[in-house]
């Protein structure tokens, strides 16, 4: 098995204050609340709102994961098989889609849906994650956890594991496949995060995008998978990307769909119909709102003075590409500048700050800035020119009073 790869983001809240000037200190503390409280779960609302039983939902930009529209997205719930998002995100991190696998004994005995796997017989991991993501097999999972984990308790380590590192301080799991159990739970905000995080890892979208497939089985004639979710062949547009319910959690959905260009992921917990509103909330969001680049990664977006600096202006770039989604009926956007304490040497490609884009007074946004030239201190003049210079005006007055016979 290969060594995590995981690796934390730099956030603000990692830079160190002290290093800050106090006005800009205390332009943090202003935004820190605010963007916190859009990010777990705040939005930018447009007019109205959609109509949705689901207990808990939410609506995000699939690539910068701006909230559009929210409703108990924070409360913690039972989240049944939405919880092979982390099961499938974790196997093609962790393994190999070629490796063959072996099916343990004692599979058989995993309840409810299921792949009908049977001991000894030899599937891929890429087959068993067709059956993970397509047909939500329980069985499937259990397997697939206990071949990245070495055991399925060790599996669920890692699991917990990377929902901290991703940040989901709402989520917990008890096992790989989403069967009620207590202590197992999550909210639409933390899943809308997990989603991201998946669809951004190469051959995900290939699993949760899949409304049927055949797999070559020589023991079994269980062979085609068909997707739960309707979703999938309803939706124009839809790319995913995972069904679940028990009798607890009630129905649930991650949805997600792309329509000219743009991703759009929705979540619904406890839902009386979960693909109804699923489509009413893909329906909200691309009626209601738009994508707008401000700006493509590497743009120079302002120039601050660097004191003591030379050259003593430094261009700011913007690290990556800074896209926000904004009302169709128009939006007040704002983009406000934080910056680090800027003292020389600054090298290309230091991070020196962030820009935070406000859409109607609510901060929705933050990039990093960027040095783009770099900046050295600027040279004192040489020590012996100094002497010479400090001594001119005394020489001067020697010179004027022999000449004057003085």
């Amino acid at each position: 098995m290969r060594g995590l790869p995981f690796v934390f983001g730099l956030s603000f809240s990692s830079v160190r204050t002290s290093r800050l000037s106090p006005a800009v200190r205390t332009l943090c503390c202003a935004l820190a609340l605010p963007l916190a409280l859009c990010l777990a779960g705040g939005a930018v609302q447009a007019a109205g709102g959609p109509a949705v039983s689901a207990s808990s939902a939410i609506i995000v930009d699939g690539r910068s994961g701006q909230v559009l529209w929210s409703k108990n997205a924070a409360v913690r719930r039972p989240m049944a098989s939405t919880t092979k998002v982390m099961t499938a995100l974790l196997a093609l991190e962790l393994g190999n889609l070629d490796d063959v696998v072996t099916v343990p004994a004692g599979v058989e005995k995993i309840p409810e849906m299921s792949f009908h796997l049977i001991p000894g017989e030899k599937l891929t991991l890429r087959q068993l994650l067709y059956a993970v993501m397509v047909r939500s097999a329980n069985d499937a999972a259990v397997v697939v956890a206990r071949h990245i984990g070495g055991t399925e308790e060790h599996f669920v380590e890692l699991m917990n594991m990377r929902a901290r590192q991703l940040g989901l301080q709402d989520t917990q799991f008890r096992n790989p496949n989403g069967l009620h159990v207590e202590g197992h739970y999550s909210t639409a905000a933390d899943l809308a995060r997990l989603a991201r995080e998946a669809i951004a890892m190469p051959g995900f979208n290939e699993f949760c995008s899949t409304r049927s497939i055949v797999i070559e089985r020589p023991m079994s004639q269980d062979r085609l998978l068909r997707n739960t979710a309707r979703f999938l062949r309803d939706y124009p547009g839809a790319d995913g990307i995972k069904t679940g319910y028990t009798r607890q959690a009630g129905r649930c959905f991650i949805g997600s769909a792309t329509v000219n260009g743009w991703r759009v992921i929705t979540v619904v917990l406890n839902s009386v119909d979960a693909g109804a509103d699923t489509r009413a909330l893909m329906d909200y969001a691309f009626a209601h709102f738009a994508p707008r680049t401000l700006a493509k990664a590497g743009d120079i977006h302002s120039r601050v003075r660097v004191a003591g600096g030379h050259p003593e202006e430094l261009p700011l770039a913007v690290d990556s590409a800074l896209v926000v989604c904004v009302p169709r009926t128009g939006g007040a956007v704002k983009k406000l500048v934080e910056l680090r304490n800027l003292e020389p040497p600054l090298n290309r490609g230091d991070r020196v700050g962030d820009l935070v884009v406000e859409v109607d007074g609510r901060p929705v946004q933050r990039v990093a800035l960027v040095a783009a030239d770099d900046v050295q201190p600027r040279r004192s003049r040489n020590p012996l020119f100094l002497a010479v210079l400090s001594s001119f005006p005394a020489g001067y007055v020697y010179v004027r009073r022999s000449r004057n016979g003085g």
